[in-house]
This record gives structure tokens, sequence and C-alpha cells, in this order.
């Protein structure tokens, strides 16, 4: 029997994304910085030895979200999508499964409409989500949020 939690453990901003699901904070990884300029949808960091086995993490770099998709060699990695090449660039890789969803805090915002992937992939577009003066949790379990006007929402397991 499915019920609404109320008390949560876990919690990580939420970076909308229409291919990248939110990661587990649980299954945080490497965390490191960039120690060289790279390429576009490049991550080289010569402080590291990356393999082959990263393909299909989640990264979190720059205020942006991607998956690892190839592997140029132990120290560089290819992305799905580019988070930016500079030197310097703090990011985190994140196992991307088990994805066991998450609720989304809303924090007290004019309301405006979400679309989410939940847990089973149901593609789902709410209206109306958020209040003007409190906070909101959606009782839905949440793999992926689209972007959207709503801005600093929360995702909590």
């Amino acid at each position: 029997m499915q019920y609404l939690k109320t008390h949560y453990g876990r919690a990580i901003p939420v970076i909308p994304s229409e291919t990248v699901d939110i990661p587990n904070p649980a299954n945080a990884g490497l965390s490191s910085s960039t120690t060289d300029v790279a390429s576009a949808n490049q991550l080289t960091d010569t402080s590291v030895t990356f393999t082959t086995n990263l393909i299909g993490n989640i990264i979190i770099a720059n205020g942006g979200i991607s998956t690892v998709v190839g592997f140029v060699d132990s120290n560089t990695l290819i992305l799905a999508d580019d988070i930016g090449s500079e030197l310097g660039i703090s990011y985190t890789l994140y196992v991307s499964t088990p994805n066991e969803g998450c609720s989304i805090y809303i924090p007290a915002q004019t309301p405006d409409k979400i679309t989410v992937v939940t847990l089973t992939g149901d593609i789902v577009l709410l209206h109306n989500c958020g209040d003007l003066n409190a906070h909101t949790i959606l009782p839905i379990q949440v793999k992926r949020i689209f972007p959207n006007n709503l801005t600093n929402l929360v995702a909590l397991w």
C-alpha cells in the first residue's frame, strides 16, 4: 500500500531536464573539479582515473546536469550535454540506478504547471502547482522534471 511520506532524510536541488533523471544523493560517488579545459560535451580531470563503467552515470556540474555517454581516456569523459569546459568546474558523479523516485518540494511561489516523469515512466502535466503563500509537496513519486517556470525545487527522499 502506498502512503504519503511526511519525513524525509535526503534532499537535493532539482535541475530540470528533458532527458536526465533526478539523481538520488545516496548514489553520489566521485566529487572533484576539472583540471583542464575540455572540448564541448567533455569533462577532463587528471586528478582521477575514469573507467568505462562510468557510462550511464549522471553528472551535476556548473548548474547543469548530464549523462556520461562515452570515454575518451582515463582522464576524459564524453557527456550527452555540455556543462561547461572551463578549468576548475566542481562536479559530482551519481550512479543512475536504482532510481526509487522522490517527492518534490515547491517553495511558496506563483502557481504554474509542471511536467514530470513518474517512477513508472508516465509523463504527466500538472496544473496550478505551487502556492503563493505556502510550500507544496507533490504527492507523486517523480524521476524527472522537465524545464518550467517554477524555481528552487527540491527532490526529497
